[in-house]
């Protein structure tokens, strides 16, 4: 069962003061992200946090779940309803969490052919258009 877009929209609207938060959609679920740091993510209707000591802390009886088959066990959060908990929750994972790997020269080079063509055909798109 995948995660709907109601809790979705709810979740993002109780972590609405979180800076930088989004959400990327990954094969029916979400992966949450502060910062551009993985915390999380929705699985089936439930927000999961990675297990690191600064989330154990901040939720001594949340019970571990798995977000898929084969996955590493995460923390589920209970306290959906409770902003200000989510907003502290979040901004503790990201300050426990290290930073984003940085893409090797290669995953570089290819993020920048990618963006070239996506504008050399933006380009020949705009100037088609023109000539209508």
């Amino acid at each position: 069962m995948a995660t709907g877009n109601e809790y979705r929209q709810f979740i993002l609207d109780q972590l609405a003061d979180v800076p930088g938060i989004r959400m990327r959609p990954m094969m029916g679920e979400y992966l949450l992200y502060v910062r551009e740091k993985l915390v999380g993510g929705l699985y089936d209707d439930r927000l999961l946090v990675k297990k690191v000591p600064a989330a154990q802390a901040m939720l001594p009886t949340g019970r571990e779940h798995l977000p898929y088959e084969g996955a590493k066990p995460m923390l589920r959060v209970e306290e959906v309803d409770d902003s200000a908990f989510l907003t502290a929750l979040m901004e503790a994972l990201y300050q426990a969490l290290p930073a984003a790997k940085a893409k090797s020269e290669i995953e570089q080079y290819a993020l920048i052919k990618e963006a070239g063509r996506f504008q050399k055909r933006n380009k020949t798109t705009k100037e088609a258009l023109r000539h209508r």
